[in-house]
């Protein structure tokens, strides 16, 4: 379900990732027609996959796709589906696996933010993906959502067990852990807390692990990266 801090997430994440400093990282923006995560970062792109819309693919070098490119001050690499929500429907599923294969071959991790739906870019990420992240919050609406999403994605043949059930507390209510798991039948693999730093990291662009590092959202950003390093080891 949309508006549950998935961008957030994966870009906390991503950076906690790299700051291993053992991971070469990047973050692939699926999320097309309201992508958050160049302004999470502070970033401004040069380039978008929207742009690869009149090029030959195939006919693309290493130089051209390093336009593409906007490297973050802790060495995440970003790569954003579009800029504008009208050039959204330019983005291939052809320039997304291209992207997705381009990045794998750089980095030892690409995270992919998607939007909440089952479009054709987001089952070419699922196709692609080691492990998901499936991030619900504490409140029906979304649960139901995710637990529809659970069902979509058995009927996927995608395995149970590379599959982290995320619960991010937006707010500071809503439903406890132990209702989460009798809903779910089985406890969530990580509770971000709610943490209202994380708003105030958004706005200004310097995400939670760098602008508030002791914070303990930022704590379980760690946790996260730590769990999505565990759920699809490098090289396996």
């Amino acid at each position: 379900k949309g508006g549950v801090g998935t961008t957030t997430l994966a870009v906390n994440a991503a950076i906690s990732l790299a700051f291993t400093t053992i991971y070469r990282v990047s973050l692939l923006d699926l999320a097309v027609e309201f992508g958050n995560a160049p302004m999470l970062l502070d970033l401004r792109p040069e380039r978008t996959l929207a742009d690869l819309a009149d090029t030959r693919i195939e006919d693309m070098d290493d130089e051209f796709f390093g336009t593409f490119v906007a490297q973050h001050a802790s060495g995440v690499r970003l790569v954003s589906g579009a800029d504008l929500p009208e050039r959204a429907e330019l983005v291939t599923v052809a320039a997304a696996q291209h992207a997705i294969d381009r990045l794998r071959a750089m980095s030892d991790y690409v995270v992919i933010d998607t939007a909440a739906t089952f479009s054709q870019l987001t089952l070419a990420a699922i196709d692609a993906a080691d492990a998901i992240c499936l991030v619900t919050s504490a409140h029906l609406a979304s649960m139901k959502a995710t637990l529809d999403c659970l069902e979509t994605l058995e009927k996927l043949g995608y395995p149970k067990g590379r599959i982290l059930l995320i619960v991010n507390r937006i707010t500071g209510h809503g439903l406890d852990n132990e209702q989460v798991s009798r809903f779910f039948g089985r406890p969530p693999s990580l509770v971000v807390p709610y943490s209202a730093p994380f708003d105030q990291a958004a706005d200004q662009g310097k995400p939670l692990v760098i602008s508030s590092p002791q914070n303990a959202g930022a704590t379980t950003m760690r946790d996260l990266a730590a769990k999505i390093a565990v759920a699809a080891p490098v090289g396996r």
